[in-house]
């Protein structure tokens, strides 16, 4: 889909809100809407074209990246902020303007409350862009599946290094390094490599702890590609596993696997979360699973829909999700197994393709025939 189609969109959606023109501050929608990767400037979308505020770092990228766009040079000797110079490009016009409230500071509010013509009202919305890029098109598919298939292809390279003795620290800096090399901009986010008790922390931060024999490991990482992220997430060990964490991880498994199984258009992100959870209540684990089961995946890691117990959102084709359940024992172990999903017309495509570790493998290059 190209910008100017989501533009349209979001132009429907303006109008049934009752907007005559909306304030884009959010980075990821900004280059949604426009395809500008510039880590400043603000989009202006109204009925009658789109325009982006940007100062003179940017003048050259926007004109190459979105032609289409009237591009607004900010000039600080003429404006005192974005902000302003957005009031002053509505001047002589009237209408409602919208804005991304949970992306302005609280400054730039009272300043485009102050700036602005007479004539001109704001109205606060929230994910009015984010709810359109729920649904992927088949460029954004691409680039999804490009970005896991990077992260599969570094965890594998990585493995080649894992060894009983080797600091989490060591295994997080070669994973990441094998996702740069192979193509990643950077880690989609904070990789975590939580061994033995530090696996009890969803997210726990990486340590120069020494990985052990016999203990899980929970390693969750992706990749930022091309404007888009993967994410996924492996429990493997070293040796073999004692009776309570076979059981934990089996149980992890299991509950994850039904509710890839259970994805499929129509049914809610409650649903999904269900299936899972009651998964781990009769393996007699759902007190340690503390979290949503997942949420959407694209230009942002965390994105629209939240697949939680609380989310009433119809899934649909193109919609991308991670499905993520975790048990999680204080000052014990934890165990969380992670795969990024799109949703298709009958079910859903794993877009993270890295293989499981069997109980019965002591070392996790086993489960990829190494």
């Amino acid at each position: 889909m190209q910008t100017s189609q989501r533009r349209e969109k979001l132009l429907t959606k303006m109008e049934a809100l009752g907007l005559d023109a909306m304030l884009v501050t959010n980075p990821e929608n900004r280059r949604y809407l426009s395809n500008f990767t510039g880590s400043a400037g603000h989009l202006l979308i109204t009925p009658k074209g789109t325009a982006l505020i940007a100062d003179g770092r940017y003048w050259a990228q926007a004109a190459e990246q979105c032609p289409d766009v009237e591009l607004i040079k900010f000039r600080l000797e003429e404006h005192e902020s974005l902000v302003q110079c957005s009031a002053r490009y509505l001047a002589g016009t009237t209408g409602t303007l919208g804005l991304e409230g949970r992306y302005l500071v609280v400054g730039d509010f009272q300043a485009l409350q102050r700036d602005l013509s007479e004539g001109w009202s704001v109205l606060p919305v929230e994910n009015t862009v984010e709810e359109i890029r729920q649904i992927k098109d088949a460029h954004e598919l691409e680039l999804l599946r490009k970005a896991a298939q990077t992260a599969d292809r570094a965890f594998r390279k990585a493995l080649e290094a894992l060894k009983a003795g080797m600091k989490e620290s060591d295994l997080c800096l070669e994973l990441e390094y094998q996702m740069q090399k192979l193509g990643a901009r950077k880690p989609a986010f904070d990789s975590i490599v939580a061994s033995g008790p530090n696996g009890a922390f969803p997210h726990a931060g990486v340590t120069d702890r020494e990985i052990g024999q016999h203990e899980l490991i929970t390693i969750d990482f992706g990749a930022y590609r091309d404007g888009y992220n993967s994410d996924i997430t492996r429990t493997i060990w070293l040796g073999h596993l004692n009776v309570r964490n076979r059981k934990i991880y089996e149980s992890v498994y299991i509950a994850q696997q039904l509710a890839v199984e259970a994805v499929r258009p129509g049914k809610t992100c409650k649903e999904i979360d269900a299936v899972a959870r009651q998964s781990l209540i009769d393996a007699g684990l759902g007190e340690y699973f503390s979290h949503g089961l997942g949420h959407g995946l694209g230009l942002a890691v965390h994105e629209l829909p939240g697949v939680r117990s609380s989310s009433l959102t119809v899934l649909e084709p193109g919609m991308v999700i991670t499905i993520e359940p975790g048990v999680y024992i204080p000052g014990e172990t934890g165990c969380r197994i992670e795969d990024s999903v799109v949703v298709t017309e009958t079910g859903c495509e794993k877009l993270t393709r890295s293989p499981y570790q069997d109980l019965d493998q002591s070392h996790p290059l086993e489960a990829v025939g190494a």
